[in-house]
Parts: structure tokens; sequence; C-alpha cells
């Protein structure tokens, strides 16, 4: 029999910023989150249409879920209770499945790769036989912010940052956070909050803000590329 594992989110590493809004936490770390292990004979995850609270799958879906540390937090038969459908506002979209055991939320999964920090519009649907997900459909969430990313925002407000590494955040439309630590490249059209690491902040509204290879050291050096704002964040 098949055991299926995933790397996804904990219960608090989700949050709702407004009835129809998702964020996943902007400190989000894919190398020290939940694990879940699934063992199943069939193809997909079920839900708990049948009768609410326990999974139609009488007989399979054990799972077992583990912390960063690969401690046991919960165990025990799960079903799917839900699915929130999280659109960008571009096009794109992730299917982010709530994953229950009995009566207690014990994570998240997903189809695809959340990226931490946006804020995405949703529209939830219960999970019944028509529309149970294929544990091949499921992915790993691979966020890891010691390495180089490219962070595309949303149409919202979301809250960016940039850990170690050459990393690029895209705020995109909405009022966005931007947050570098290393050598970050920032790029906006709107209005935008950065914050350095010294945690200075800066608001302003700007046709264009391109910041390429932002450094604290350069704080009394115009940034290349940028309108509308003459200093470098850590002034």
């Amino acid at each position: 029999m098949p055991t299926y594992t995933f790397t996804g989110f904990s219960p608090s590493d989700l949050s709702l910023p407004s009835a129809s809004e998702i964020r996943l936490v902007s400190t989000y770390d894919s190398t020290s989150a939940y694990t879940f292990e699934i063992t199943d004979d069939d193809a997909t995850w079920s839900g708990d249409s049948a009768s609410n609270g326990t999974a139609g799958d009488a007989t399979q879906q054990t799972t077992i879920v583990r912390d960063a540390s690969g401690a046991i937090v919960e165990s025990g038969q799960s079903y799917l209770e839900y699915t929130k459908t999280a659109q960008d506002g571009y096009g794109n979209s992730i299917d982010i499945f709530r994953v229950m055991i009995g009566t207690t939320t014990v994570g998240y999964v997903a189809n695809g790769q959340v990226v931490p920090g946006n804020t995405y519009d949703f529209v939830q649907a219960d999970i019944t036989p028509s529309n149970e997900p294929a544990y091949t459909s499921i992915v790993d969430q691979s966020f890891d912010p010691d390495a180089e990313n490219e962070m595309q925002g949303t149409v919202n407000g979301d809250y960016q940052r940039g850990y170690d590494g050459n990393d690029s955040l895209y705020g995109r439309d909405g009022d966005d956070t931007l947050e570098g630590w290393g050598g970050v490249t920032m790029s906006r059209v709107g209005q935008v909050t950065i914050r350095s690491t010294a945690g200075r902040v800066m608001t302003r509204s700007m046709a264009v803000l391109a910041m390429t290879a932002y450094s604290e050291t350069a704080a009394t050096t115009a940034c290349p590329g940028m309108r509308a704002m003459t200093r470098c964040l850590g002034v």
C-alpha cells in the first residue's frame, strides 16, 4: 500500500486578512515546515461529504503529521475539509486544502507553490467525490529563504521578505511591504512600504520603483534605477 509524503503548512502558517483573502506567513521556510505522511490504497484524498467530521474513505488515509524536528504532532485517519482556490489576480491559481483529523485542523497542503507573504483572493469549495485531489497533484512546498528567490506579488497588499542570497521581490499591484535583508532587487508600481534590515520605514507613491542590488552599506548613495526616491534604504 503506497505512502505519500508532502511538505505543507502548519495551521498557523496561513491566515485570513479578510473574509475573501488568504496569506502565507512571510517567514515560511519549507526546510522547517510540517510534513504529512498518508497511507492509502486509493489514488485520491477524500473529504467528509458523506458524514461531517468522518473521512469518506472509511478504511484508509492513515496519516502522520510531523513538525520541523520530525516529532509527531497528530496522527489518525485524515480527510480534506475544503479547498481554497487562491488567485493572484493575474490568471494564476493554486488550490490549498485543509487537512483534518477528526474535528482538528492539522495543517494544509497545496497543488502549487504558495509565495510567502502574498495575499491571495480565494474561492472556497467543500471536498466531494467529484473534486477529490489525486495524490499525484499535490506538491511539496519548496520555498527556502536561504536560496536566491524571485517572488511575484498579487493584486492585493503583499508582505514580501528577501533573505540571504540575491532575491527579487515584485510587489506588483496593491499596497505592498517589501523587506530586504541581503542583496535584493525590488520592483513595484504604486505605493510601497520598504523596511531595511535596521527596521527603518519609507512609504512613497511612485510610478516606478526599481531598486537594484540593495545594500545597507550604501546608505548615503543614490540607488541606481530608482524614480521618485533619492536615497537608499537605511538612510
